[in-house]
Parts: structure tokens; sequence; C-alpha cells
């Protein structure tokens, strides 16, 4: 399944606090144009802090879905960048790729006109970017 058309769907690289800070800013300003839900596909790798990249957007998220990094054994695991979201307050599932978390998403109450932002590693950005070029070839 695929997203809505009415959704735009965003792919950064903010994998730390202080990116997340700027991710959460950004968003907020977009909103302040055009108030639309965002959800969040996160996944990051263990040697960042799930808590200090959450925080930040927990202000800004509608609801998020943890994924693992594909293809990466030190990634986090989605149980527990959930189980934050969760703690934070924010509406979270775990899915096992960015396959199943869209086909998820697609399906979400309050998923039209939505923001969808793909976030959380540098490496998971990187996989996505190839993923894609692999779809269109």
């Amino acid at each position: 399944q695929t997203l809505p058309e009415s959704c735009e769907l965003w792919l950064d690289s903010a994998h730390n606090a202080d990116a997340s800070k700027a991710l959460a800013t950004a968003i907020e300003h977009w909103d302040q144009q055009e108030r639309r839900n965002t959800f969040y596909v996160v996944a990051m790798m263990r040697t960042k802090d799930i808590a200090g990249f959450i925080e930040p957007i927990k202000r800004v998220a509608f609801q998020l879905v943890a994924v693992p990094v594909p293809d990466e054994d030190t990634s986090h695991k989605p149980a527990n960048i959930n189980k934050v979201s969760l703690d934070m307050g924010i509406p979270a599932y775990e899915k096992q790729d960015i396959f199943t978390a869209i086909s998820f998403l697609s399906n979400c109450q309050g998923i039209e006109k939505a923001r969808v932002v793909i976030c959380g590693s540098i490496y998971f950005c990187g996989a996505i970017l190839k993923l894609n070029q692999e779809l269109i070839n």
C-alpha cells in the first residue's frame, strides 16, 4: 500500500537531539502555514540517545512508528524506540520494516493530508534512498 496522495513525505537525516530540535522547529513553522498531522517513522543506531531524540519532536508528533535500520545489527530495536515514545506520551507502534510501516500508516486515522517524516539515522536515510532507487529501476 501507499500513502494517500494528499500526504507530504519527508526524508530527514536528523539523528541526534540538536537535529531533532531543528526538525521540530521547522515542523512548527510549517504548521503555522498549514496545520497537518505529523507521523514519524523512526529508526536509530544504538549509539544514539532515543530519549534525547524523541523529546524535541514529541510536541509536534501525532504518531510514531519505530522500525529497525535495514541491514544494521547495531540499530536500536523498534521496541526500545516504541517504549520511549509511549513513555513520552506519543502514540507509538513498532513494525518490522519501512514497507510495513508505510502500509500501517496508510490505514491510520488522521493520515489524510498528513505529513510523514522518515528520520532518526543517516544510515536509515541512506537505506531509504537505496530502496527508492531500486524501486525506480
